[in-house]
């Protein structure tokens, strides 16, 4: 990879994200391909799935939380190329359903394997990724919003390469996944606070929320703003 790819992978938030990691655990964390931070565990269950452009969201229930999820999960898809539709999950060709363990499950049940485990804490998730007769069928499970929300960044680096850009096959899989640690954050370069307001209030800019989303990408829980001007 190298020249104009290269630039354009670095820019994408993925490249920030993979960078960020690298800073976090060391070198040797990382692997050219694979998904960041990697999955506690994972059983592939077969080739690569075929993955169409139409794609439909729901989750199992109407709170705030799961809207904000679905919500940014789906301008997430939509700016890679996808056409995404809140709703009605299971008449798309990519069907996605985020499943609290505590709401009712969708008609038919979960796929096979899609349980709460012992590991799994506040911040624990099931993936599950499978054929269907309309194409690719995918749920995401667990306890809490929060691991709700960690699959959904695994999700997202699952459906988007890493400039962004929609992929175009997916392995089918279970995966379960989990923190190793409670606390994880950094404080990049690109949080620094430069600018302010005419009442002398910090301005975010985009740069400091396109390195907020690398850092929510890859699961990291706090930032620190770091300041140029000490």
């Amino acid at each position: 990879m190298r020249g104009t790819a290269l630039r354009r992978w670095m820019a994408g938030p993925f490249g920030l994200a993979c960078a960020l990691w690298l800073v976090f655990l060391g070198a040797d964390s990382a692997r050219a391909g694979a998904l960041v931070p990697a999955l506690q565990s994972v059983r592939v269950d077969g080739a690569p799935l075929v993955l169409s452009a139409d794609v439909g969201l729901e989750g199992s229930n109407g709170s705030p939380a799961m809207t904000f999820l679905l919500s940014t999960l789906r301008g997430a898809l939509a700016a890679g190329g996808f056409a995404v539709s809140l709703g009605g999950a299971d008449a798309h060709a990519v069907s996605v359903r985020f499943q609290r363990f505590t709401d009712a499950p969708p008609p038919g049940g979960l796929p096979g394997g899609v349980a709460p485990f012992p590991r799994a804490g506040e911040e624990g998730y099931v993936l599950s990724v499978a054929a269907s007769t309309g194409g690719v069928r995918i749920v995401v499970a667990s306890d809490t919003e929060h691991g709700l929300w960690n699959g959904a960044m695994t999700l997202r680096q699952l459906l988007l390469d890493a400039a962004g850009v929609r992929e175009t096959a997916v392995t089918p899989q279970l995966a379960f996944d989990y923190p190793d640690q409670p606390i994880r954050g950094a404080s990049p370069a690109e949080l620094a606070f430069t600018t302010t307001d005419a009442s002398g209030n910090f301005v975010v800019s985009a740069v400091q929320l396109a390195a907020l989303d690398a850092l929510a990408l890859v699961k990291m829980n706090f930032a620190i703003f770091p300041s140029r001007t000490l």
